[in-house]
């Protein structure tokens, strides 16, 4: 089959694909236009587990297709979730779980970087670059948005309090991000050490989301900061853990 051939029968799989869904409902459906909005209308269910069962469902969706391209660890991760699953099935004990859940969490370097890249996402809705010649709000010094309504912000109040000249988007907020630690009761945690949060997860980016991140950096005026941070939750056990290990602090 040559390179045309190639190409009309991949079009014609798509068109077949397209047009299968167009034509029947799935699960997908189902799930996501039926099940998880009236579990949260009748209050079967809260926000958090619905947008949790949502992400999951996108997640297993595109494991299943990666398995079926053949990548090994998405089928192993398949295997894994059906044995979580049906563990009666698979005689799988209490204590293997739980090994899992309370053993292995997000490092704590790339905890605070996501923290911090979703401090920046939110907070560059009330801000601007400083230089008008910048590429993009993640180009240069920041100053507080004079669009009007951005006061009307939630976030407008925080960064009007710690806004200061020449701050970047990223230094502004590790400020936020540093009061916000001191109020849980974390004091130990210092400018230094959140800016090498920041760099290990730039250095996680560069080894799994090369693609993914590529977006942010490009020279446009509006970088979609959505992609700061993974649409997967992360883990923030550290915070637990340094607590513990400082006597509560």
């Amino acid at each position: 089959m040559d390179n045309a051939d190639e190409r009309h029968a991949a079009e014609r799989k798509e068109k077949l694909i397209a047009e299968l869904r167009d034509s029947m409902p799935t699960i997908w459906d189902h799930l996501i236009g039926v099940e998880l909005p009236v579990s949260l209308k009748t209050g079967m269910l809260d926000r958090k587990a619905t947008d949790m069962i949502g992400e999951f469902a996108d997640r297993l969706l595109t494991l299943a297709k990666m398995a079926r391209e053949g990548d090994t660890m998405a089928q192993l991760q398949l295997k894994a979730v059906e044995k979580i699953l049906y563990p009666d099935t698979y005689h799988l004990p209490v204590k293997a779980i739980k090994s899992l859940v309370e053993s292995h969490h997000t490092p704590a370097a790339l905890a605070r970087g996501w923290a911090l890249r979703d401090i920046m996402r939110r907070i560059a809705a009330v801000l601007e670059p400083a230089n008008p010649t910048a590429k993009n709000i993640l180009d240069g010094a920041v100053v507080v948005s004079r669009n009007a309504g951005v006061e009307d912000d939630f976030v407008y109040p925080t960064v009007l309090k710690h806004w200061k000249s020449g701050v970047t988007l990223a230094s502004l907020a590790i400020r936020i991000y540093l009061e916000q630690l001191n109020d849980e009761g974390i004091e130990s945690i210092d400018e230094a050490t959140l800016r090498t949060s920041l760099r290990a997860v730039a250095d996680w980016d560069a080894t799994h989301r090369r693609d993914w991140w590529a977006a942010v950096k490009e020279d446009e005026a509006d970088p979609p900061l959505w992609r700061l941070v993974p649409s997967e939750d992360y883990s923030n056990e550290w915070k637990e853990r340094l607590k513990k290990r400082n006597g509560g602090r």
